[in-house]
């Protein structure tokens, strides 16, 4: 459409829209900038820095350990992190046959009762179960692991006690009773 002096002419709702012109995209990205700062979100974010709000520590055998730190248990490195959602957690590196620095008393109870997800333990008679009423199954040839089950900590299967090394003077409690048996399907 053409005006009478030649000019073409808009339509007026372009002229309008705010965020088209060069101050409204400012305003924008400033709304963006604020937004992503409260969610702490932002450039040059890392796994440090989602540590360092961490208010609660990594539990091994009801003890405390900072993030960050590294404790060895069964020949292997577990060091204090954070999950994706900030919450306490171990992670296993590399078996490196390194002495134990941490007790392991072995998975007699809830992991919920002092030990933060990713930490393992030796198994023991607490874990034993039978096939039918004729294979009675020692919880002794396992080693577990804590992990997360509806905001609870439970211990599951990780690997065989073959994988842990039983360090001398470590304080597992290796427990076989020789009075155990299977009734019904269950231990008796």
């Amino acid at each position: 459409m053409t005006i009478d002096d030649g000019r073409t002419d808009r339509p007026k709702n372009l002229a309008d829209n705010r965020f088209r012109t060069a101050g409204g995209t400012r305003t924008l990205g400033a709304l963006v900038t604020m937004l992503a700062s409260l969610c702490g979100v932002g450039v040059g974010a890392n796994q440090a820095s989602a540590d360092a709000w961490v208010s609660v520590p990594c539990q091994w055998a009801g003890r405390s350990y900072p993030s960050g730190v590294t404790v060895h248990a069964g020949g292997w490195p577990f060091t204090c992190a954070t999950d994706a959602f900030g919450a306490p957690r171990w992670n296993r590196g590399a078996a490196d046959g390194h002495p134990d620095t941490v007790d392991s008393p072995g998975a007699n109870s809830a992991a919920a009762q002092g030990y933060s997800v990713g930490a393992w333990q030796p198994g023991t008679s607490f874990f034993d179960y039978c096939v039918g009423d004729a294979a009675l199954i020692p919880g002794t040839d396992y080693v577990f692991e804590a992990v997360p089950f509806n905001g609870n900590t439970f211990w599951r299967t990780a690997a065989p006690m073959s994988d842990w090394t039983v360090a001398p003077g470590s304080h597992h409690r290796y427990t076989w009773p020789t009075s155990r048996y299977c009734v019904n399907g269950l231990v008796e």
